[in-house]
């Protein structure tokens, strides 16, 4: 009876956001259209696009449209952004021009080897820079999505998309962190959630993958991303800034939904989720502010539906 409850609730969780970002999709095109009719584009917005995995034409669980974008819709929200007259930054780049206007910021979570073999290629023919975040247990095999997930569903997902979800190799990361437009930052070492964890246990977290990234890159190590990304679901709590900073970091990255302001912490910056189904349009609607709205609702959602992808 638990399981069928279980189940029942996590069909809906799914369908609820499917239907919200059907809405939020809608409303956001039309109102975007009216900004250009009238000449208008949001010159003073910039904001973070989080990514995780990229897809061809696989057939997605609906569990799993949050984790993932089609490799031609990719190129294609690059297009449009470019177009637009949108900047690229790394998120180093962007901390240190204090935060520049009309620049975005594309980051990727986990280390999926997808980033190397169809990502990896477009931002070299666009010259196009980005964050990448690694789980360094996961490039190293000791951990696997769905991160020790109990949800039978989210297993069964997973394992019926495996080949979405193999980790980058250290030689791929050392490739293209020569070109020095790509930046690695740490996603952790476990994908555990440094809000639910002892400061013993979040302090090894983040200096050891800092470290095993450095050395592999030969490269510093200066910006975080929470596992999880959102407060709510033990992601992060606020006393982690402190020893972020003494683990030497400069930035971290979380999952809640929104744009960077002027008064934003650093060490919990927000960022725009990419789905599957997005395009460039929807992502030139977020950065230009009309998602602003969105976050609120977020925090409902989270209200509601109390556990994570991952519980």
């Amino acid at each position: 009876m638990r399981l069928v409850l279980a189940l029942q609730a996590g069909m809906l969780r799914y369908r609820a956001k499917n239907l919200f970002l059907a809405l939020e999709r809608r409303v956001n095109r039309s109102r975007l259209a009216r900004k250009k009719e009238k000449g208008s584009r949001g010159s003073s917005l910039s904001g973070f696009l989080a990514y995780h995995s990229i897809c061809r034409k696989e057939r997605i669980p609906a569990c799993l449209q949050g984790e993932v974008v089609r490799e031609a819709d990719f190129s294609a929200q690059l297009d449009q952004l470019l177009q637009s007259g949108f900047r690229f930054l790394s998120l180093e780049e962007w901390m240190s021009r204090l935060q520049p206007p009309r620049t975005v910021v594309l980051t990727f979570d986990d280390g999926y080897s997808g980033i190397f073999h169809q990502v990896f290629p477009l931002l070299e023919r666009y010259r196009i820079p980005a964050t990448i975040f690694l789980t360094t247990g996961f490039l190293n095999n000791q951990v696997r999505p769905p991160w020790d997930s109990p949800s039978r569903e989210l297993q069964r997902a997973f394992h019926r998309t495996s080949s979405l979800w193999q980790p980058l190799q250290w030689g791929q990361v050392r490739e293209m962190a020569t070109t020095g437009r790509i930046e690695f930052g740490s996603h952790g070492c476990s994908h555990r959630r440094l809000g639910r964890l002892p400061a013993a246990e979040v302090k090894r977290e983040l200096l050891l993958s800092r470290e095993e990234i450095e050395r592999q890159t030969g490269r510093p190590v200066r910006t975080f991303s929470y596992p999880f990304g959102v407060g709510r679901y033990g992601a992060y709590r606020s006393d982690l800034e402190k020893e972020l900073r003494e683990a030497g970091y400069m930035a971290a990255c979380t999952g809640e939904e929104g744009r960077p302001a002027a008064q934003t912490n650093p060490f919990f910056l927000p960022r725009f989720p990419v789905r599957l189904g997005d395009t460039g349009t929807d992502l030139e609607g977020r950065l230009a502010g009309l998602s602003d709205w969105t976050s609120r609702c977020q925090h409902i959602f989270h209200r509601l539906f109390t556990g994570s992808h991952g519980d």
